[in-house]
């Protein structure tokens, strides 16, 4: 009997601070919740930067609006090769535009304030020989554009062969 009751008596002192625990934990909750929202809020923000999909289509269509917005005309649009990275791929567009100087800075101004990130490299920006005032400026560069890799590549090294287990020499 007196075995029983000790067993018993450790049953409910551990059932006690189980309790307990689950008790912290309900009681926690709502600042749990509140900091999964505020997580939530920061993934879905950082998404729009570095989406998991390509969306290219989406893309093109947002800088081709940029272009009419700000009055350039496009020379040149290519999308070029897909290039994968460790844990992003970039999808470079080679693009050629004309127009009006401060139009082309403010069709550069909205490559920039696309809501994903989007880099411009290998600018080169040369005066219309023409002298036609209206489309004075010509900008050629690459675009790219970057998607969030969701299962990330190993980094590319050197191949090793597996090591093999070192057997002591006999001597």
């Amino acid at each position: 009997g007196q075995d029983r009751l000790v067993a018993l008596k450790a049953d409910y002192e551990k059932k006690s601070t189980e309790l307990a625990r689950a008790r912290a934990a309900v009681a926690d909750l709502p600042r749990f919740e509140a900091e999964y929202e505020l997580l939530h809020q920061r993934w879905t923000m950082a998404a729009e930067l570095l989406p998991t999909e390509r969306q290219l289509a989406v893309l093109l269509r947002k800088i081709s609006l940029a272009g009419q917005q700000t009055g350039v005309s496009f020379v040149m649009f290519k999308p070029g090769g897909i290039r994968a990275e460790t844990y992003y791929t970039a999808m470079p567009i080679e693009i050629t535009v004309f127009g009006g100087y401060h139009q082309v800075g403010s069709f550069l101004a909205e490559l920039a304030n696309l809501k994903r990130i989007v880099t411009v490299s290998n600018m080169r920006l040369s005066t219309n020989a023409k002298g036609d005032g209206l489309a004075s400026t010509s900008a050629s560069m690459t675009a790219s554009a970057f998607s969030l890799n969701t299962n990330p590549a190993p980094a590319p090294g050197p191949a090793s062969p597996p090591a093999a287990k070192e057997e002591p020499a006999d001597a």
